[in-house]
């Protein structure tokens, strides 16, 4: 009777091996759909991204967009010289007058 438990203690019953061959077979099952689905969901997220933001046309805006700032620039630093220079020239007409006012009062 002793050699018996031994010998079925020692040995994996057959539904056993079946059940763990099943999880295996449907745990592999599970990471081939788990990668699969992945991958699907990988290629249609980068063709989505690659439709609506094409390289070229940002590109073009980014040119659009530095050289809008560039222009610009130049226009309100083209606008503040132009005012600084008409009142350089009103001071210097005043200090012209003031100039000439003086030089008349130290000569006559």
């Amino acid at each position: 009777m002793s050699e018996q438990r031994t010998a079925s203690t020692t040995r994996p019953t057959q539904p056993a091996q079946q059940t763990q061959s099943r999880n295996n077979y449907n745990n592999n099952g599970r990471m081939r759909n788990i990668v699969l689905f992945l991958a699907v969901g990988l290629m249609i997220g980068i063709a989505i991204a690659l439709m609506s933001n094409n390289p070229f046309k940002r590109e073009k805006s980014r040119r659009e967009k530095i050289g809008n700032a560039i222009g610009d620039t130049l226009d309100s630093g083209r606008d503040a010289t132009s005012d600084a220079l008409h009142r350089l020239e009103d001071e210097y007409r005043s200090l012209r007058k003031e100039v000439d006012r003086l030089v008349t009062r130290v000569m006559g």
